[in-house]
């Protein structure tokens, strides 16, 4: 269950940052859907900021999109896949930090808004330095119209789980 209050302060706090990032994110999304070519690809980008729930890290959030096809070397219908990236650092010396992981999946629900968060999938397993996590990654797979849809079973990823199947 995502915190409302922790979506909240997100939001208030970072409000023009997250409109430009989920911006960048829609446009990178048509220019891959619309095949203008690599070249005109953007990788989002928000962060470093300050954790709400542990003060010690930073967090920074990325994001790319890469056609279906990318995934696999069997024939997959036209789309896309959006990978969002959060990765945590120390404050004080920038190495890899653990992950406050409640935050990190408000974090994606507020990216990812409520028509795509349903079919997002989470990584759970990478970046695991003594048993704590320091790099998330979830993704949404797109059809060629841009409507969120579930892993394709040519994408047989078993690293991502859907979002709602827990940590």
């Amino acid at each position: 269950m995502v915190d409302t209050g922790l979506t909240n302060r997100i939001k208030n706090t970072y409000g023009a940052e997250l409109v430009r990032f989920c911006a960048e994110l829609r446009t990178a999304c048509q220019t891959e859907r619309s095949k203008v070519g690599n070249y005109l690809r953007r990788s989002p980008r928000l962060g470093p900021m300050q954790s709400f729930e542990d003060t010690n890290t930073n967090l920074t959030i990325a994001a790319h999109t890469d056609e279906l096809a990318w995934f696999t070397a069997e024939p997959v219908g036209p789309g896309t896949c959006i990978t969002v990236i959060i990765a945590g650092h120390s404050r004080e010396t920038g190495i890899r930090a653990p992950l406050p992981l409640d935050e990190c999946d408000t974090w994606a629900h507020v990216i990812l808004g409520p028509a795509w968060i349903t079919h997002t999938y989470k990584a759970s397993t990478c970046g695991n330095i003594r048993g704590h996590l320091h790099l998330l990654r979830y993704r949404v797979f797109l059809d060629d119209q841009g409507n969120p849809i579930g892993r394709p079973d040519q994408i047989g990823d078993d690293e991502f789980r859907p979002l709602n199947d827990g940590p």
